[in-house]
């Protein structure tokens, strides 16, 4: 009998330090992806001491409402924490000495916050889904940097174009900043693109709030933004207009691979392929600059666009070693 006890202890030692090492990744600020959480439900169907562990700790967890954020490196202190101790606290219940130890984890790793940049190359589209359920998609050519604790969610957002749909949490506001401005929300779903000097923020769905400032900070403005407002930010001026649900959708036909145009001057048709695209598309004859083209493309087929150029808009189409050339 006490040979069976010896042999089980190990087990369940190790099914307790596997479960902490499941909760601690599937609760840190990080990309939980679909493959992530399948490997999680193998671990728990494979046997009902996983799924009693894991469940055990969840509670725990829940229960001890402020430890919500840990640093990655703290899953390896915990696991080799319950790895030390459980052998010699064997008389403790588990749920006891697996709440000493999260709160261990928590003394040292809590008040720092999680930072992490994530970033595309031209004509990459990157989606980073957080612990949260919040989801962010960045477009092509895009850096953000993302900072998580346990009493704000901070996005810095360097250049580009990102897509935000955000779980609201009254005690960990989202703000997303790019120079003088920032985006606060209050329950939202909306797009921001910074890239020469101008900011376009589209208010997809939901509330947030607007918030700008001078350079110096001496003139601050705030607006609270609703679905279908649109803000266009410069150096010298501030925009508010109204766009339609059809205006939203085409302005984010991205993250599905496409790009809609609605008698949209050639020059910026060209000027948005040029953002996806390694291979470039020049103008040459200025005097076509300004003829207006509707159409709904894919964003790396560099070749439609020139077959639309050449055999719908009657425009001249040469390659330039590795670009091409628009003229009459």
């Amino acid at each position: 009998m006490s040979g069976d006890n010896i042999a089980r202890a190990p087990d369940a030692e190790v099914v307790r330090a596997q479960a902490a090492s499941w909760l601690l990744r599937r609760r840190d600020y990080d990309v939980w992806t679909e493959e992530d959480q399948c490997a999680l439900d193998r671990w728990l169907d494979e046997s009902l001491a996983h799924r009693i562990a894991y469940l055990r700790l969840e509670a725990i967890w829940r229960d001890a409402d402020r430890l919500t954020i840990l640093r990655p490196r703290s899953e390896r202190r915990v696991v080799a924490t319950l790895r030390r101790f459980i052998p010699t606290l064997a008389r403790i219940t588990v749920s006891f000495v697996v709440a000493a130890t999260l709160a261990y984890g928590v003394y040292f790793y809590i008040s720092s916050p999680v930072e992490r940049t994530y970033a595309t190359g031209v004509g990459e589209h990157k989606v980073v889904t957080l612990a949260d359920g919040s989801r962010i998609e960045l477009n092509t050519d895009t850096s953000l940097q993302m900072r998580s604790g346990t009493t704000d969610r901070h996005v810095t957002l360097a250049r580009g174009e990102a897509y935000f749909k955000i779980t609201h949490n009254a005690r960990a506001p989202f703000v997303v900043e790019t120079g003088n401005y920032r985006v606060v929300d209050l329950g939202t779903e909306f797009v921001l693109r910074q890239d020469n000097g101008k900011l376009n923020i589209d208010l997809v769905e939901g509330s947030a709030r607007f918030e700008s400032s001078d350079a110096d900070g001496s003139k601050q403005r705030s607006i609270v933004l609703t679905s279908g407002d649109a803000v266009v930010a410069t150096a010298d001026s501030l925009s508010l207009k109204r766009k339609s649900a059809d205006q939203m959708a085409d302005s984010l036909g991205w993250r599905r691979g496409m790009l809609v145009f609605h008698r949209t001057p050639l020059a910026e048709v060209v000027a948005e392929y040029n953002r996806y695209n390694a291979q470039k598309i020049e103008i040459v004859d200025q005097s076509i600059a300004q003829r207006t083209i509707t159409a709904t493309l894919p964003v790396n087929d560099i070749e439609a666009f020139a077959r639309i150029a050449d055999n719908f808009f009657g425009l001249h189409v040469t390659r330039r070693g590795n670009n091409i050339a628009v003229s009459r």
